[in-house]
């Protein structure tokens, strides 16, 4: 069988002193996300099971007792919530939906020190930050907005929300960071999509940690990485 690979570039303009780069970010900036992660991942492990863009299914009728009834009517909303969230997941990842909105506003506002956008999964694209700007990280995990489709799917589907926002790629949300000065400027939404604080830069190059309550420890890049063989 023949197999077809198409490769696309995008090139663009920025006004002289506008462009936001992912090596300036400082110690002691705030480290924000636009969205939800772990979605798109999400939708690929569900493609590479099968699951496929589909119709809603149609409600079935028939006569049933009241007691019958309301069962069919819970497994047929527990049917349906989970084909919802199922579809969701595979438009996270077959319809990705960039967030311009927010790049023009952190970037004509000039809100964000430094912004990358996650397309290799945030533990991967935190540490590209980090690594071109000089500089360490600490996130809370607590803080990071999990796609509620794969909470809803995790269940039943062995997906694991939390692995999938930190290593799962191609979300295309923002990554961005913020001066503490700057904090109170930031609009809470663009464009219907909200933002979330989920850390603070540090002195420490390189050094990415994560904490939960009173741990703390390496967060190593195991999101995609290009040219490893």
């Amino acid at each position: 069988s023949q197999q077809i690979v198409i490769d696309s570039i995008v090139v663009g303009e920025a006004r002289i002193g506008r462009a936001v780069m992912r090596s300036t970010a400082r110690p002691g900036d705030q480290i924000f996300v636009t969205g939800s992660l772990g979605g798109a991942a999400a939708g690929l492990k569900l493609i590479e099971r099968g699951a496929r863009v589909s119709e809603p299914r149609a409600v079935a009728t028939g006569q049933n007792s009241p007691q019958e009834a309301d069962g069919r009517r819970q497994d047929l909303a527990d049917d349906q919530a989970s084909d919802g969230a199922i579809q969701a997941l595979l438009r996270r990842q077959l319809s990705p939906q960039p967030r311009v909105g927010w790049g023009m506003v952190l970037g004509e506002e000039q809100l964000a020190t430094a912004m990358i956008d996650i397309s290799d999964g945030l533990s991967s694209d935190l540490h590209h930050l980090c690594t071109e700007s000089g500089v360490g990280a600490t996130i809370d995990s607590a803080s990071l907005p999990l796609d509620e489709n794969v909470k809803h799917l995790c269940g039943r589907r062995a997906l694991d929300p939390l692995a999938l926002a930190l290593h799962g790629g191609e979300d295309f949300e923002l990554l961005f960071t913020v001066a503490p000065e700057n904090i109170s400027r930031l609009p809470k939404c663009v464009d219907g999509v909200p933002i979330s604080h989920i850390g603070e830069i540090t002195a420490d190059p390189r050094v990415i940690r994560i904490r939960e309550k009173n741990h703390e420890w390496d967060l190593p890049a195991q999101g995609f990485q290009h040219f490893s063989g």
